[in-house]
């Protein structure tokens, strides 16, 4: 991300960057013994954790509340604080990198979240960007399991720098802004095979300064 970003940095109209990003709020990436053993010994959460059950005596219902309300907290939400030692996200340092990136014009991506431009009036972190559920973002990227269940666990991104130099003021410009984002679930499954183990997402970019959103009847 950070070499797109060099790539980018010095455009001065608006940019959309959009793609399968796959972020979990974990690490997904293919593992080993070798790199879990690896992973475990260079970790200061791994040692702090085993240092704690250790000394509680209590290690298999400390990793179980740990392991459960960290769960809670990044589930569907890659965007979630990392907690160092008690509550990691992996990725939440992609999102700090996008939030504090200023194009050279000192423009920034829209990070907002306002109600009124959702389709579902959730709020939120990116929330006009990518559409959220009510505790974390819909998923669009889907796979089989070998026991016939879907797993839903992976999103994908629509990260818009429009006119705004400030990623989370509502009172900066609403124009070339994202606006009711959706995942068009539906489409992908109009037909008796899906069309792609990713969901399509949309977005509206309005070329115009819009009208204030602050009731229904407003929209």
């Amino acid at each position: 991300m950070e070499e797109l970003l060099r790539w980018i940095k010095d455009t001065t109209n608006p940019v959309i960057v959009a793609g399968d990003l796959n972020t979990t709020g974990g690490d997904a990436s293919p593992t080993s013994v070798k790199k879990e053993i690896f992973q475990r010994l260079g970790s200061a959460s791994f040692w702090a954790n085993t240092g704690i059950k250790y000394a509680t005596g209590f290690g298999v219902l400390y990793e179980a509340t740990r392991g459960s309300l960290n769960t809670v907290k990044n589930h569907d939400d890659p965007t979630a604080r990392d907690i160092p030692l008690v509550g990691s996200n992996a990725e939440a340092e992609l999102f700090d990198v996008l939030e504090d990136f200023r194009f050279t014009d000192g423009r920034a991506f829209d990070f907002r979240g306002d109600k009124a431009r959702t389709i579902n009036e959730t709020e939120g972190t990116l929330g006009n960007s990518n559409q959220r559920d009510d505790k974390g973002f819909a998923t669009t990227y889907e796979f089989e399991r070998n026991l016939g269940v879907v797993g839903k666990l992976k999103l994908d991104w629509m990260l818009v720098k429009a006119y705004s130099t400030d990623p989370r003021d509502d009172k900066q410009p609403y124009r070339f802004a994202p606006h009711f984002s959706r995942r068009l679930d539906l489409v992908n499954y109009a037909l008796p095979t899906r069309l792609s183990d990713h969901d399509p997402i949309s977005v509206d970019l309005p070329f115009a300064e819009p009208a204030s959103l602050t009731k229904k009847s407003d929209r």
